[in-house]
């Protein structure tokens, strides 16, 4: 498991939140085909459990395979509506970035397969799974920039996020709040799955908001559904679970 570098929220002025966020001047690429390593919660059929590189239940970062515990304090910077089509078989099949338009510029209202289509088959909800996806930045490790998604069984956790924020007396902004995130065992009928947990929030120290606000600003142009972004493990949990909007 790799050191936490701080538990607390604020950071030293000599060493600067900018350092650990902004991409190193030794490599000269530009940071918008860079796509933010996804967080994902370690799952029984997970390569990195089967690899033992990760505990079940724990979360890891997609681009290092590193075992981050089963707990993460994140400072959310930006929130976004998405979707996403995925099986075991063909992997990505289609997806939206604002949960109202695929990949292929067709309203996901008209889509059979998408996130509004209310008919269930077969017990069996629409295909396409809404999403809540975040660009975070978690300060025990460096302040390390990521994508954080809450879909299919953890979607009504990631709505339990926004109405933390929107309707919070402490922050106004998400980048206003330092959230602690934890895994919970359940077991859907088919076998155990870790699901995502919002264990607490607090406001950050009020010296960060400015430069929280500089990253954020500076990540809206990020494309957080990317096909290269969408995790293989999204599909592995228990069918059955979505929750539709």
């Amino acid at each position: 498991m790799p050191q936490k570098k701080e538990t607390a929220v604020a950071v030293k002025e000599e060493t600067g939140l900018s350092a650990n966020v902004a991409m190193s001047s030794n490599i000269d690429v530009d940071p918008e085909i860079v796509a933010p390593p996804r967080i994902q919660c370690a799952q029984a059929l997970s390569d990195v459990v089967k690899d033992s590189k990760v505990k079940i239940g724990s979360y890891y970062s997609t681009a290092t395979q590193e075992d981050l515990g089963g707990q993460l304090k994140f400072i959310p910077l930006l929130i976004k509506q998405g979707a996403v089509y995925m099986t075991p078989e063909k992997g990505l099949v289609c997806r939206s970035a604002d949960g109202r338009t695929n990949m292929e510029g067709k309203a996901c209202s008209s889509c059979p397969h998408g996130v509004y289509h209310k008919t269930w088959v077969d017990g069996q909800p629409p295909a396409c799974s809404a999403q809540i996806n975040c660009i975070v930045v978690l300060p025990e490790y460096n302040h390390m920039a990521a994508v954080l998604s809450f879909g299919r069984s953890n979607f009504k956790e990631g709505k339990d996020l926004v109405a933390k924020i929107r309707w919070s007396s402490k922050i106004n902004e998400p980048f206003e709040g330092l959230f602690t995130l934890g895994s919970k065992a359940t077991n859907s009928g088919k076998g155990e799955y870790f699901a995502m947990k919002i264990m607490s929030m607090e406001p950050v120290e009020r010296d960060m908001v400015g430069q929280l606000k500089e990253f954020a600003e500076g990540f809206k142009g990020v494309d957080v559904n990317s096909e290269e972004s969408v995790a293989v493990d999204d599909v592995e949990e228990p069918e059955g679970t979505d929750i539709p909007l």
